[in-house]
């Protein structure tokens, strides 16, 4: 799993699949429709990754494998232009040896550099356990980079790190440790592969706002969800499948009136703003002042996650108006918090 020093695309290539998992964060599902082609992502590569500071192009949806020869040309036109691949998938195309083979050889000499499997309680109702063994020992010792299995679990999961090692046979190390903090990446396996889960925890965003608390690993109190920013990577370039650009790839964008940027890619003076706010002072600074003006955000009883509060803020049409109608407070927010940090080494030394 590479941890890219350039910056990252991502394509939400689709929103169709064939699962309908009850905490998707794209709220996929079978019914749905949109799709990017070959064309519409490879002139966004010329677009976006010209400029040589994107190293990484991820293609997720939905499910990204439905989009057939779209996919394999894009994954083709982006390695031949020396950016790394990967594709996030729910292994639905693996039904026996023969078809995992298969798609496993074809994303390969497409070019693709690293594959994810996203498997855990809420996909394994969908996608049966044999999927995800046809895909694992498809994709061994055929040249990836990486190998990951992305995991999302919580206290009630029954697909947990232990059950995967279990089942896939092999004590594989973690992408992050006990408090989420990411894990130096182990050494390839003697193939040259490595190996590996990417352990999250479960969060309530997208269709997962419906999951009750208990499948939820609460947040420590400090340090907690209300007093963090969010994080670089999260403010990488990202393509709906609607075609538009997107400020995160964590939240549903499509029609949130601040991170869905439109097809142009050119924020309003309004969303400049606030996703400044979130990137600099975090989402919570944002919920507190609606709280404070009485602003009623439908909000949880608790959050184990910043994607939770950004969500509630951002898809709240009156807290986003609210917060248009506030700029020059948020504005001046931002300057003060920036001059504090500025000051912050000249204080130590």
């Amino acid at each position: 799993m590479v941890n890219p020093q350039g910056r990252t695309l991502t394509f939400i290539t689709t929103d169709q699949c064939g699962a309908r998992c009850a905490h998707c964060l794209m709220e996929s599902g079978p019914e749905r429709e949109s799709t990017l082609t070959y064309e519409s992502m490879r002139r966004r590569m010329d677009d976006i990754a010209s400029g040589g500071d994107v190293q990484l192009v991820v293609f997720t949806g939905g499910e990204c494998t439905r989009l057939g020869d779209d996919l394999l040309e894009s994954i083709a036109y982006a390695s031949a232009n020396g950016l790394l691949t990967r594709v996030v998938t729910n292994v639905e195309w693996a039904v026996d040896e023969v078809s995992a083979v298969s798609m496993i050889r074809d994303l390969r000499e497409a070019g693709l550099r690293e594959i994810n499997f996203s498997y855990d309680d809420f996909h394994r109702v969908w996608v049966p356990e044999a999927n995800l063994l046809n895909a694992w020992r498809a994709a061994k010792g055929v040249g990836f980079g990486s190998v990951v299995v992305a995991l999302a679990s919580g206290p009630r999961s029954r697909v947990t790190v232990e059950w995967l090692r279990r089942s896939l046979g092999h004590d594989l190390p973690l992408a992050y440790d006990e408090t989420h903090r990411r894990l130096p990446l182990p050494e390839p396996s003697a193939d040259g592969t490595r190996y590996l889960i990417s352990n999250s925890r479960l969060i309530r965003v997208g269709r997962g706002r419906g999951l009750r608390q208990g499948y939820m690993t609460p947040e420590p109190v400090i340090g907690g969800a209300l007093f963090q920013r969010c994080p670089p990577e999260n403010a990488e370039p990202v393509i709906t499948s609607e075609g538009n650009v997107a400020a995160c790839c964590g939240i549903y964008p499509n029609g949130n009136e601040v991170l869905d940027l439109g097809p142009d890619g050119r924020p309003s003076a309004a969303q400049r703003t606030i996703l400044a706010a979130i990137r600099q002072l975090g989402p919570g600074y944002l919920l507190g002042l609606l709280n404070q003006a009485g602003v009623q955000v439908r909000h949880r009883n608790s959050y184990v996650s910043i994607c939770e509060v950004c969500e509630d803020v951002t898809r709240n049409p009156t807290a986003v108006a609210y917060l248009a109608e506030n700029l020059p407070r948020i504005e001046q927010d931002l300057l003060a918090a920036s001059a504090l940090a500025s000051a912050a080494p000249e204080a130590e030394s």
